[in-house]
């Protein structure tokens, strides 16, 4: 049982902001752990840094963060002036922030999300915990940063490999500022009012909608890559990112191609053992399942590993008919779990008032990298465990397609991302500057001697995961617990090393199933089914499932509420990108071919890049970031985006 957390001295202040609280501390389970996100800001400089005296800068940052802290720490080393750290927390019943954010005079220590010292040890939750442990050893799994700096000013940053927790960077010669916000490093940087936006930003997210660079929302902002290294030395950080393939081990690849069955027994082992982090928390689970075989995949673990009793519900997007519902029903009876079916195009029209008023908040929490496809605007804390099979890279993208060589492989590129425009929308020069962006990648994976046929997926780890995975980890984690037992080194290196055809026939996900139970490779799934080569590999191979599909009058754009509302307001989506877009937008849009963009030659892969287009508009518009927090968005009045067209019938606008 940890003690009260340590007063600092009197010449570092502590202010507690507020006494709220999610919950009572009656309403939470006597053993209940929750996962509170620290955010922080760390900055060092050759000068003076005034603006860590000024009350009113620091309510800026304070604003910029999400959910509202409960405590403010601001903490300076006597050793080294010329670094200050801001940071932080707030409480999840029973966990208080200062358990997480733990400062003295000598030494100041932030831990965020949830780590396991060994494999199948029990987690560890506090700072002072984490210290003691990497005191003594470098291992560690699951989802974490942690920062640890003493009374000079040196220390550093871990990680887990594939950065669950997101970093932002500015970096110059007179200047360094780290913070898990990007938005708190343009505040620092360019006093976050009117900021500017990247255009390198908004070209990527208008193609791909997910960046394919370091670039943040904000100009001069870029993210820390993933498996890169932090040292802190006398206050200035030094982030140097990996050098080589820092996916691939020989060691693996190796044992994959000795023998497979150990190599998936030895993955399978890990993975069970990354379960442990169900024990952090007392809560019931709610669990979101597809049709797909990653989320079926994390609920066998979840009740084959004796969870069963706490899971409290399952529930599936979409309507009846969709054969996501009807898969995950199938599982469910399979368990003799309660499963929900939640549908929001049957809700009443009233009901249906949310998109508009929710774009300000879900830019306020994405920082512009979830596309509002994927609309989320919850910013407070909640008592609430999920479990999610969010994923990016356990799969070869890339199919049974040929890119074992460099032609190849750029010419397979090109074509999933549309030869850098997959709107049409770009101006020419942007659209340029794209395709050279995958020509940079490519040569240079090529030159740290990563294979062609593995670039696809380490492409989609290295950006699809670390940006957009890694945002949604952090939404949910913000406010709840919700482990991403997926986006872990255990599992993505195990994938990855056994290769792009192992990828391609999903061997992970079949080995994983049919060691918990064979029935589960059989239960049908939404729209995917087992290869044949695949099932020739094992002996006693299971029946191949049917796949299940949605009924064939049923619209694409009637499955989500985000691609209706796209598809029956598009005149009045357009308008607002031609009316609010600023120059920084124009001059990667081509509003004039924007404009003329029918709703009757929208596609589904034109949705979520579209909707970043808009967010992009709305966050160009914006006069204080903050502000995006009460829903307030400058001088840009947002269109009605909240008609939704029939269910089925018609699929073009009335």
């Amino acid at each position: 049982m940890r003690g009260p957390a340590p007063p600092p001295p009197a010449r570092y202040w502590m202010a507690l902001i507020g006494l709220a609280r999610s919950l009572p501390p009656t309403a939470a389970p006597p053993h209940m752990i929750g996962v509170p996100m620290i955010d922080f800001l760390l900055a060092w400089s050759r000068r003076d840094l005034p603006q860590f005296s000024d009350p009113a800068f620091a309510d800026r940052l304070r604003g910029l963060r999400t959910p509202a802290p409960v405590a403010t720490y601001k903490w300076t080393p006597p050793g080294c002036p010329t670094l200050h750290v801001w940071a932080w927390g707030h409480d999840v019943v029973p966990l208080d922030a200062a358990d997480r954010i733990r400062p003295t005079s000598k030494q100041l220590l932030i831990f965020n999300g949830w780590l396991i010292p060994e494999l199948g040890m029990t987690p560890l939750s506090s700072a002072t915990d984490v210290a003691r442990h990497f005191a003594d050893s470098e291992a560690a799994h699951g989802e974490y940063l942690f920062l640890d700096l003493d009374e000079h000013g040196n220390g550093r940053v871990r990680r887990n490999l594939l950065a669950s927790v997101q970093l932002y960077a500015h970096e110059t010669e007179e200047l360094v500022v780290l913070s898990t916000r990007a938005s708190m490093v343009d505040a620092f940087v360019h006093g976050g009012v009117g900021f500017p936006l990247s255009s390198d930003f908004v070209r990527w997210v208008a193609t791909y909608a997910v960046p394919f660079s370091r670039d943040a929302l904000f100009e001069g902002v870029s993210a820390v890559p993933q498996g890169a290294q932090i040292r802190i030395a006398s206050g200035r950080p030094d982030i140097v990112s990996p050098p080589g393939d820092f996916l691939f081990s020989d060691v693996l690849a190796e044992k994959y191609v000795a023998d497979r069955q150990a190599y998936w027994d030895e993955a399978f082992e890990g993975l069970k053992c990354l379960l442990k982090v169900v024990d952090l928390t007392d809560f019931p689970i709610t669990f979101p399942l597809s049709g797909g075989k990653d989320s079926r995949l994390l609920l066998a673990l979840l009740i084959s590993a004796g969870y069963k009793e706490r899971v409290a519900e399952v529930f599936t997007n979409g309507p009846p008919v969709s054969p996501e519902v009807i898969s995950a029903e199938l599982v469910t009876q399979h368990w003799g779990l309660k499963h929900v079916a939640r549908f929001d195009a049957t809700a009443t029209t009233a009901d249906r008032q949310t998109i508009t008023a929710h774009l300000p908040l879900h830019l306020f929490v994405s920082e512009g990298e979830m596309t509002p496809m994927d609309l989320i605007s919850r910013a407070e804390p909640r008592r609430n465990f999920e479990l999610h099979g969010q994923e990016a890279g356990l799969r070869n993208i890339a199919g049974r397609q040929d890119v074992d060589t460099k032609d190849a492989v750029l010419s397979w590129f090109k074509r999933h991302l549309a030869s850098g425009d997959v709107c049409g929308v770009l101006h020419p020069e942007a659209r340029e500057k794209n395709l050279r962006d995958i020509e940079g990648f490519v040569d240079l994976a090529q030159a740290d001697g990563t294979p062609f046929a593995q670039m696809p997926s380490r492409h989609r780890i290295q950006y699809r995961m670390a940006r957009w995975v890694g945002r949604v980890w952090r939404a949910h984690n913000a406010i709840g617990f919700a482990p991403f037992i997926f986006v872990s080194e255990v599992v993505v290196r195990s994938t990855y090393n056994a290769g792009p055809r192992a990828r391609y026939l999903e061997e992970f996900h079949f080995e994983m199933l049919r060691r918990i139970d064979p029935k589960l490779v059989e239960i049908p799934f939404a729209g995917q089914t087992w290869d044949d080569e695949l099932l020739a590999m094992v002996t006693d191979a299971p029946p191949k499932p049917r796949p299940l599909e949605w009924p064939p009058d049923y619209p694409v754009f009637a499955r989500r509420a985000m691609m209706q509302s796209l598809l029956f307001n598009f005149d009045s989506f357009k308008d607002f990108v031609h009316n609010n877009a600023g120059p920084v937008l124009q001059s990667v849009v081509d509003v004039g071919k924007l404009g003329a963009f029918s709703a009757e030659a929208l596609r589904p892969g034109h949705v979520a890049p579209l909707w970043q287009i808009l967010q992009a508009v709305l966050a160009e518009s914006v006069t204080d970031f903050a502000a995006l927090r009460n829903r307030s968005t400058g001088s840009a009045s947002l269109p009605d985006l909240d008609q939704l067209g029939p269910i089925l019938g018609a699929v073009t606008p009335p």
